[in-house]
């Protein structure tokens, strides 16, 4: 009984040991969400700061903004984020929280025909200040696609709807929906330094703009399981945010 229980105990820390050394896989710096989810018994936070100027010439930094994500049981993993501290010319306080799930769907197959897939479902959670809050359970759901096209090369692309709730000019408020769309290729220039080019963008449906912006960044793995990034990028319309530029650390531990 003793060996079998040394053997199972041989063979629980080996294979936690083969999960934390897979490829660290962060949903940030870019919009772009991966296809890939936590594994069970996991957790990874990701974290960064962004200074911008939004379409209407506002400068604003935004601190802390994060994700933090868990991995539950197979396939599914359970997402809590938090937008950050907002310090801007207009207006400044905490930005509000979201709450989701992303399940992996299937792995990817010998042609670009079969992406691996991954689905997530989240809404915000109306607990930022008076001034920032929207005041709404306002929903999005994505679908994540990629496709590994050589060694040192891949393509990640979301498709999905979000609605938002916003102020009109007389105080009420309106909730309008938006069609999201993103593509990011990723290039691994050594083992540890990777660079990105991404298009996102949104398609107003009941909403009025249609923002579409383009950025570019890197990654610098610091280990196994532990990363910076850096990104920038600007709007590629009236609509969209002049210009962003912001830097990011995740982590990734067991639980």
């Amino acid at each position: 009984m003793n060996i079998k229980k040394t053997i199972s105990l041989l063979l629980s820390v080996c294979l936690s040991t083969l999960i934390m050394a897979e490829p660290l896989v962060t949903d940030r710096p870019d919009v772009t969400e991966s296809s890939s989810v936590i594994a069970p018994g996991f957790a990874q936070l990701e974290t960064g700061i962004r200074a911008l100027e939004d379409a209407d010439g506002e400068f604003g930094t935004e601190y802390g903004s994060t994700l933090l994500r868990i991995g539950l049981v197979e396939d599914w993993e359970l997402r809590l984020g938090w937008g950050g501290y907002l310090d801007s010319n207009a207006d400044s306080g905490s930005n509000d929280g979201s709450l989701g799930f992303k399940y992996y769907i299937n792995s990817e197959g010998d042609t670009l025909f079969k992406p691996e897939i991954a689905a997530i479902v989240q809404t915000t959670l109306p607990v930022g200040d008076g001034d920032i809050t929207s005041d709404k359970l306002d929903p999005a759901f994505l679908v994540a696609f990629s496709h590994t096209l050589t060694d040192q090369l891949s393509l990640t692309y979301n498709l999905g709807s979000a609605l938002a709730t916003s102020e009109k000019e007389d105080g009420s408020q309106t909730t309008l929906s938006s069609a999201l769309y993103s593509a990011s290729l990723g290039y691994s220039v050594t083992e540890k330094l990777g660079f990105f080019v991404e298009i996102f963008g949104e398609i107003g449906l009941s909403a009025e703009d249609s923002p579409i912006s383009a950025d570019c960044g890197l990654t610098w793995l610091l280990n196994d399981d532990s990363q910076l990034d850096f990104f920038t990028g600007a709007g590629l319309n009236n609509e969209a945010d002049e210009f962003f530029v912001g830097l990011g650390y995740s982590i990734r531990w067991g639980i």
